[in-house]
């Protein structure tokens, strides 16, 4: 879970201070949950945020954020229990008039169909915010969740009727009800996310969450997530970026591996100069960690523990990114 926190005031007075910058990934971090570490980490980076927020939010509920008093803050709406699965990140900002209210946006990420209702999970996320409003002493806060999902089959957003299909239409104002935005990333054109994104970056983190797993879509495409905008090499923030999308792409895709290794014959000069530095580095870490062999005794670890959660084989081997009869041996081996 992803906070972004926003306050409404008519005025405000800002502290300029230095932004707090995300840490530094190594390569066997990339290891375990991949997908979850990835996005947790790109949100970190306030332009990303400040864009995605810019795509997901309807028009006239952005325009009332003031986009330059949004900053990266150590608050937090998690309690002790969920901290052992989710870490929160929290951006506070102002909006440009309105009487003082307190906005939460709420990043939830998914990379496959969840199994228990998403609605279920952000209410707890929604009541725990609403808990330190409380023990702060201040107005409860307005919460906006955004569900990001780019796991490969569809999914809706969870309606009250979804929820409760046999409720009398009587019952239903009992129920707690709220919306929530889903980002599909899967099913957003590759025109849209290359061509209409204000921001190349994010086109980039687009692609790898949407493509990663695509072996075929890696074979031809993999330069349009690797080669980010010039502007990485002059931001040392955005180069922090470029790096986790690269190991993310290494930790789950071996296609995308195999182009690393060619590199020399595949990219122009041009390409060259702008991530060879950065790749050989990172690349030449990642095998020294044995990140190819970690890998696979993560993916091990995973469906082995998938398979005792009760998962179907078929969902197994999309989490891990793996042929079903790789899976069916793993499972058969133990």
């Amino acid at each position: 879970m992803f906070v972004l926190q926003f306050t409404t005031m008519a005025k405000y007075k800002k502290k300029y201070r230095k932004k707090k910058q995300p840490e530094d990934l190594e390569p066997a971090a990339m290891l375990k949950n991949p997908h979850d570490k990835y996005v947790r980490y790109v949100l970190q980076s306030q332009q990303v945020a400040l864009e995605l927020i810019r795509y997901a939010l309807p028009l006239d509920l952005y325009q009332t954020i003031n986009p330059k008093s949004i900053e990266l803050s150590s608050d937090t709406f998690i309690d002790e229990k969920l901290r052992g699965h989710y870490s929160d990140i929290c951006y506070n900002a102002y909006t440009l008039q309105g009487k003082p209210l307190r906005i939460s946006i709420i990043f939830e990420h998914k990379s496959h169909p969840p199994d228990t209702p998403v609605r279920e999970q952000l209410l707890r996320y929604i009541t725990g915010a609403w808990r330190k409003d409380l023990l702060q002493k201040r107005r409860l806060s307005l919460i906006i969740p955004i569900l990001i999902y780019h796991g490969e089959t569809p999914i809706q957003k969870e309606s009250t009727e979804m929820l409760f299909p046999d409720a009398p239409r009587e019952l239903l104002p009992y129920i707690p009800t709220f919306d929530y935005i889903l980002v599909d990333i899967a099913r957003i054109p590759d025109s849209i996310i290359e061509d209409a994104l204000h921001f190349h970056i994010l086109s980039n983190i687009f692609l790898a969450l949407k493509h990663g797993k695509d072996a075929d879509y890696i074979g031809i495409n993999w330069k349009k997530i690797l080669i980010f905008a010039p502007e990485v090499q002059q931001n040392e923030h955005y180069l922090g970026v470029f790096k986790a999308t690269f190991l993310y792409m290494s930790a789950i895709s071996s296609s995308f591996n195999e182009k690393i290794q060619y590199m020399n014959t595949i990219l122009t000069e041009t390409e060259q100069n702008i991530i060879k530095p950065y790749v050989f580095q990172l690349y030449d870490k990642a095998k020294e960690e044995g990140i190819q062999e970690g890998i696979e005794k993560v993916k091990v670890e995973t469906i082995l523990a998938a398979y005792r959660k009760g998962l179907t084989l078929e969902l197994i081997a999309e989490i891990v990114n793996l042929p079903l009869e790789k899976v069916k041996a793993v499972i058969q081996q133990q």
